[in-house]
């Protein structure tokens, strides 16, 4: 991986406690840098006007406490609105730069959390594992109806087409319109940016969203095709060239008959134990990695199994991200809290618990996270005692 120039220097929590009250802070000591300095690239300080001119007052951080909507949803998006800026800089002084991150996501996921909590509401533990587990794509719910009456180019396609736009996007292993949506997506991505971008850059998962927003400009330059010399290619054509890739692509893979195409059988998760399971010893990576295992979730579903756009053109769909652990904590009754993990608690790769969280975890399901003593004693199956030498 190469090195990422941004500065960390700070994490968000989220709070809940047994009386009730709810909140978020984002902790730690964060860089007030000089003005034109946002801190994603290096800069040459020759003086002390160079360098970070102290942090921003912990006070002054994003937080809430106890808000009006009784809930707190965080996915990775901007916790902070632009006018938090201003702010600051009225606060603080203008001539400084009090950037926390261009590092976002776009907000599909916090928006969809936020859906499903409304929607649910009055909330129990079920609900917060339903939406744990929520693999609604919501780039193909705004994506898919804004194409449902563009010429494929065939009857065939169109008819396809049709297929794929009634569908509910809801991204599990067993749909065949997910197989067919993720590979579509990334052609249409490739097709619209990378022909204009330079060959050391190419367009990324975030550039899917990106593309829900171009179809709203069909004059755009990006629906152009460089190579195509003297001759301007429209919206419609594009997206019908990228779905034409992406049915081939598929057929390729799964075979003609779309009914027995499957997303898990392309979209998969290999737990690879570092370093040995990258030793590139067969012998040793088989001894301690597990999987793959077939996997629900897409990009910017709020289960984020993910996958990377433009390793799809290679024909892979593998997850390189996936979310580690699953936890539904009750404060009113900690016993009754649930947590599940990729792999198992033993590090012992011939230990029983070293993989036997797999199968539940890709399941989204949940084991009980005991915190009480007796509980816990009750629930014990064996006991190891470390024990100082004498």
């Amino acid at each position: 991986e190469a090195l990422t120039l941004w500065d960390v220097p700070a994490q968000n929590f989220v709070y809940a406690d047994t009386e009730g009250n709810i909140g978020y802070q984002t902790p730690g000591r964060l860089p007030i840098r000089p003005a034109g300095n946002d801190g994603t690239l290096p800069v040459l300080a020759t003086s002390d006007a160079d360098v970070w001119q102290g942090f921003i007052p912990f006070d002054s951080l994003p937080r809430i406490y106890n808000p009006d909507r009784a809930y707190i949803a965080t996915a990775n998006q901007a916790v902070v609105p632009p006018a938090y800026y201003d702010q600051l800089a009225s606060e603080l002084g203008e001539d400084a730069s009090y950037l926390l991150s261009y590092d976002w996501a776009y907000g599909q996921r916090g928006q969809r959390i936020e859906d499903q909590m409304n929607a649910l509401a009055p909330l129990n533990a079920d609900d917060y594992r339903t939406i744990q587990g929520d693999i609604f794509d919501t780039n193909a719910s705004v994506i898919l109806p804004r194409i449902a009456a563009i010429d494929m180019g065939s009857a065939e396609l169109n008819a396809l087409r049709d297929w794929l736009t009634g569908w509910d996007t809801m991204t599990s292993a067993d749909s065949a319109q997910a197989a067919l949506w993720n590979a579509f997506a990334a052609h249409l991505v490739d097709r619209v940016f990378n022909d204009q971008l330079p060959d050391s850059i190419r367009a990324s998962n975030e550039q899917v969203y990106s593309v829900s927003l171009l179809l709203g400009q069909p004059d755009s330059p990006w629906w152009d095709d460089s190579a195509t010399d003297g001759y301007v290619e429209t919206a419609p054509e594009i997206v019908a060239q990228a779905f034409s890739a992406a049915q081939q692509q598929i057929a390729r893979l799964l075979g003609a008959d779309r009914d027995a195409w499957r997303w898990g059988a392309l979209h998969r998760a290999t737990f690879v134990s570092n370093p040995l399971g990258l030793s590139g010893i067969d012998l040793i990576e088989n001894m301690v990695n597990r999987g793959p295992v077939e996997v629900s979730g897409g990009i910017d579903t709020v289960n984020a199994i993910g996958f990377r756009v433009e390793n799809v053109l290679e024909d892979d769909f593998s997850a390189p991200w996936l979310p580690s652990m699953r936890q539904v904590i009750d404060p009113a009754n900690w016993d009754a809290s649930r947590s599940i993990i990729t792999t198992g608690q033993s590090g012992h790769p011939f230990s029983p618990h070293y993989s036997d969280q797999i199968a539940q975890w890709a399941a989204t399901e949940y084991h009980p996270m005991l915190f009480t003593r007796s509980a816990v004693e009750a629930a014990a199956v064996q006991r190891l005692l470390l024990q100082p030498a004498s």
